[in-house]
């Protein structure tokens, strides 16, 4: 049955300028105001694009929890992967990047906001670079570590991405139908923008794709059930398709792979999804070059 949306318990205000990206650090850039339904760029016959996206930080036995998973559930999500993570286990590292989209989630996930521009250029290039000597890929994509928790991410980190030649971030989040009140970092969130858009430095493009609040760490944290959890991304995934958006759920093998009870859960999340016409499930890279090739960016 199809559960009745449930406005914001929680009214974010948001007050948005004209950001100057070189005077300020206080980057945080905001989406346009029209939308973008995924039935204009993703599929004609799209409702909504689900991406389940994993900050690669879990041990052996989560992360192969969560592969088996996916392979069973036909599913190509993106790994997020930490330079640390491909030392510790290259060879499932190699495993992921066989079968799945992979991202950059740092070398040692440190708190981007608390270091140098240089010593976040450096993250980002030594965790590119390792995932390439690693698997033979590049990552196509970056996620900010401990962006569900707080706004991790500043104008240099944007910079950067451009300097090591990525060009998609999934960093900033947006508060959709969330029963759970945000803590005060992410109070700046985008409230009600599931799509994509383009963020531009210097007559160049990074295309964002929000996650959609809240994270397992962040549902899981604050004591919810199971039950619980599950109806609050139900309820996101309702608001997304109605809005026909993309959601993107931020997950993590260090808490979605921990137990088998909430390897189930997932499954019952996507089963519940897959009840509805027009459900596309994708990767972070897939949603994004779809979308450059609808706003035609970096074309002639």
């Amino acid at each position: 049955m199809k559960i009745k949306y449930v406005p914001l318990v929680l009214i974010i205000i948001c007050i948005f300028g004209t950001f100057n990206l070189h005077n300020t650090l206080l980057f945080f850039p905001s989406p346009p105001v029209e939308s973008a339904p995924v039935n204009q760029w993703f599929a004609e016959d799209a409702n909504v694009v689900v991406s389940l996206t994993f900050d690669a930080e879990g041990d052996e036995i989560q992360l192969n929890r969560l592969i088996s998973f996916l392979d069973s559930e036909n599913i190509n999500a993106t790994f997020m992967l930490k330079g640390e993570t491909c030392e510790k286990y290259p060879a499932l590292v190699k495993r992921i990047a066989h079968k799945f989209d992979l991202g950059s989630h740092t070398y040692t996930h440190p708190l981007l906001t608390e270091i140098s521009k240089e010593a976040q250029l450096d993250e980002i290039q030594r965790s590119k670079d390792i995932i390439y000597r690693t698997t033979g890929k590049y990552p196509s994509s970056f996620r900010a570590p401990y962006c569900d928790g707080h706004k991790s991410y500043n104008k240099y980190t944007f910079e950067n991405l451009l300097l090591s030649e990525i060009y998609i971030d999934s960093s900033i989040g947006t508060v959709t139908t969330a029963p759970i009140s945000p803590p005060k970092d992410l109070k700046q969130f985008f409230p009600e923008y599931p799509y994509p858009y383009v963020i531009q430095m210097d007559g160049r493009m990074i295309i964002e794709i929000p996650w959609i609040y809240p994270s397992d760490s962040i549902a899981y944290d604050n004591s919810n059930t199971l039950d619980q959890i599950l109806y609050i991304w139900k309820l996101a995934f309702e608001y997304c398709y109605e809005q026909k958006g993309v959601y993107v759920l931020l997950l993590h093998p260090g808490r979605t792979g921990k137990y088998i009870e909430r390897i189930t859960l997932l499954k019952t999340l996507i089963e519940f999804m897959r009840q509805y016409d027009g459900v596309y499930f994708s990767s972070i890279s897939t949603i994004a070059s779809r979308f450059s090739d609808w706003k035609n960016i970096n074309k002639e």
